[in-house]
């Protein structure tokens, strides 16, 4: 455990001003009636006794940081056993994810194919269950796994950043048709991205009622499903035009179920006609052109 005596520059600042201001104070006050010697032996007994009472006040955030950092550490070390004693090698049906996560749906039927493309590397055999799981779990940013292919898609799961078009232009090029989704209630996060061809042709991404990007042509689902409208050109009519917001999870997977497959519906009996095991691997970025 790393501890730090400061939270921040400013409160490293505010103490520094005012330990030197104390202590310019209490050697001014006391020049004319003690030697040196007893100044400078005071004025270090005073510092020492503010860094104790700071010390003293911090003591409780350190201890309570201290307590959620372990609890942390053990969580991610359950995790990681549950995964190495897991066996990921029995193949199974589709599970369905999607809440709270982010994930690559590229119009492709062969797994290989695509971890060929990403250049991933230690591939190892993996199901439904596990992949999941630890994509979900933050295991590390550079693990992704690859699911089997649904209806001609196969997803990306990874604890990254996905919503790139320097990731999904080149895998559009080779593959045709590459959608990015995303969606985190607790921050109000939804996104989602199209890429044709090796080319970008709708960006949408909005946070916290924050619109972030609006690029191209809305999909007639996203009229349908994920708008409040306010006009372009006036700010205040909030009637029509560009997208005020649209954080709802259930649009995103609406959304992705026009352009892909929606996985929060992959548990359903139409989709259980095979099992099978996907890929899971180390993706190091940046995308091979």
């Amino acid at each position: 455990m790393r501890f730090r005596l400061f939270s921040s520059r400013s409160e490293i600042v505010f103490f520094a001003i005012f330990l030197l201001l104390s202590g310019f104070a209490f050697f001014l006050g006391g020049t004319t009636a003690r030697s040196t010697g007893k100044i400078i032996f005071d004025w270090l007994m005073m510092i020492i006794v503010i860094i104790v009472m700071y010390g003293a006040i911090r003591l409780p955030s350190w201890w309570f940081r201290l307590r959620k950092r372990n609890s942390l550490v053990r969580e991610l070390e359950k995790i990681r056993m549950a995964y190495q004693h897991t066996d990921k090698t029995i193949p199974e049906y589709p599970v369905g994810f999607g809440y709270k996560a982010h994930w690559i749906a590229i119009k492709c039927s062969d797994k290989q194919q695509l971890a060929d493309a990403l250049k991933l590397q230690k591939q190892e055999p993996c199901n439904w269950t596990v992949g999941i799981e630890f994509a979900y779990n933050l295991l590390s940013e550079n693990r992704v796994w690859i699911s089997p292919p649904v209806d001609g898609w196969c997803f990306l799961l990874g604890n990254r950043d996905m919503l790139d078009e320097t990731i999904l232009n080149p895998l559009s090029e080779q593959f045709g048709e590459v959608c990015c989704f995303g969606t985190h209630r607790g921050v109000g996060v939804a996104a989602w991205m199209r890429s044709v061809n090796g080319q970008v042709v709708r960006k949408f991404s909005i946070a916290d009622g924050a619109l972030g990007v609006d690029e191209g042509e809305r999909t007639g689902m996203e009229s349908s499903v994920a708008y409040m409208f306010v006009d372009i050109d006036d700010e205040d009519d909030t009637s029509k035009g560009r997208p005020q917001w649209a954080d709802d999870e259930d649009w995103v997977m609406s959304i992705a179920a026009d352009w892909s497959v929606n996985p929060v519906e992959l548990d359903d009996e139409k989709y259980k006609t095979e099992k099978q095991l996907g890929i899971a691997g180390v993706w190091i970025s940046p995308l091979p052109g």
